[in-house]
Order: C-alpha cells, then sequence, then structure tokens
C-alpha cells in the first residue's frame, strides 16, 4: 500500500501510517481482531447497528462460513486465471 499511496483515496492516504504502526491487518488473522474491527465500526456509524454483536456471529457460523470460503476462493482463483489468459492472449 505505501509503493501506491499516491492513488489511495486521500482518506486512507492519511490514516495509512496508523493503519502500518498498529499492524492493523495483521490483527484480522484471528478472530479476536475480527470482532474489535467489527466493535470499532459499528461505534463509527451514525445509524443505530448490530455489527458490534457480528464476532458473535461470526463464531457461531464459523465452520459454515469456512466451508463457503473454501468452496468459493479456487472458483476466484479460475476465474482470475481465465482472465489473465484472455488478457494475455
Amino acid at each position: 500500500m505505501q509503493k501506491n499511496q499516491e492513488i489511495l483515496p486521500d482518506r486512507l492516504q492519511k490514516i495509512l501510517p496508523k493503519i502500518i504502526s498498529e499492524n492493523w491487518l495483521s490483527s484480522y488473522k484471528n478472530l479476536s481482531g475480527i470482532n474489535l474491527s467489527f466493535v470499532r465500526l459499528s461505534k463509527r456509524l451514525k445509524r443505530e447497528n448490530n455489527l458490534a454483536t457480528a464476532g458473535n456471529e461470526l463464531i457461531k457460523n464459523y465452520t459454515e462460513i469456512e466451508s463457503d470460503f473454501l468452496n468459493f476462493f479456487p472458483e476466484v482463483i479460475n476465474y482470475v486465471k481465465n482472465l489473465s489468459n484472455i488478457k494475455s492472449g
């Protein structure tokens, strides 16, 4: 992101140093980090929302979500490969 910072939206450019220094992306590798991001996002939204409890739903439905992801992601990879072949061919 730093290498291409100039093409990022202004707001993201301003917060990028904090994202890097606090290692936000790494925090998403575990459920507690994801849950914390849901809680923080829920506080930033002006409308009433249930986002703060989304982590509980994620944990409750983790097996099903993981299964869906494992079925879906290979399709994404194949799509990108085919798209690359079309563009290069």
